[in-house]
């Protein structure tokens, strides 16, 4: 009896030892020995090693204010960026950044920008507080440099970024052309120049180039080839 009892303690004691391990997520085989169900032991949450990963990608910025990233990396979602963090963003800005887990979606850290997508915005001249500011929609506006003279309000403008915003401060601009008080058809390559961001500003040999290919269009006009065949007429 003696001896049963000692192994019997000795067992329980072994029991003791191994449950030390038992806060793995394991659940518990059913009869058939294939399903299995949670175990009521603690759970624990795994951070997947992506979330830690620094990513790199575009801003798309959305009017309400929030905005998305899109990855370069191929095979990454896109992430969400709400609006307090979304605040000091600009359309197309390149950013790193982090992803992390809010419930159900996933949102991003943004670190820092990396290059800034717009050199110009456009938007409609506003008073604001002791200033001016350039407006581009309800939720997202530009303080107007004070040296401004007689700012346009209520027109429509291109401003230039004098200072891009961060966390610490709006962002500052500087008017560069007045478009007046309504947009019209023949504003459409500003309008689109300032939105995405397009450079018009070409390099000189570019420029020497297009033109000398003009004068070689205007003398073939002035005086075409006989193997070509004129159908301005038509």
């Amino acid at each position: 009896m003696r001896n049963r009892s000692r192994r019997h303690q000795k067992s329980r004691e072994a029991e003791g030892k191994d449950s030390s391990f038992s806060k793995s997520p394991k659940g518990r085989r059913g009869k058939s020995g294939k399903g299995s169900t949670p175990s009521k032991g603690p759970q624990f949450t795994f951070q997947s090693p992506g979330m830690k990963k620094v990513h790199i990608g575009r801003v798309q910025k959305n009017p309400r204010g929030f905005a998305f990233i899109l990855p370069e990396e191929r095979g990454q979602p896109d992430v969400y960026v709400g609006k307090n963090e979304a605040n000091y963003l600009l359309n197309s800005d390149k950013v790193e950044y982090r992803v992390h887990r809010d419930g159900k979606r996933l949102s991003a850290e943004v670190l820092r920008v990396l290059e800034h997508g717009q050199s110009e915005v456009l938007g409609v001249v506003h008073k604001w507080r002791n200033g001016y500011v350039v407006s581009i929609n309800e939720n997202e506006g530009f303080v107007l440099d004070r040296r401004t003279p007689n700012p346009p309000e209520g027109e429509w403008v291109i401003a230039k970024f004098i200072e891009y915003p961060s966390k610490e401060r709006p962002a500052l601009v500087a008017l560069k052309e007045r478009l007046g008080p309504e947009l019209t058809p023949r504003h459409d390559i500003e309008i689109t120049v300032a939105k995405y961001g397009i450079e018009n500003v070409y390099d000189p040999t570019a420029i020497r180039e297009a033109e000398s290919l003009r004068k070689d269009c205007d003398k073939e006009l002035a005086s075409p080839s006989k193997q070509r065949k004129d159908l301005r007429a038509l």
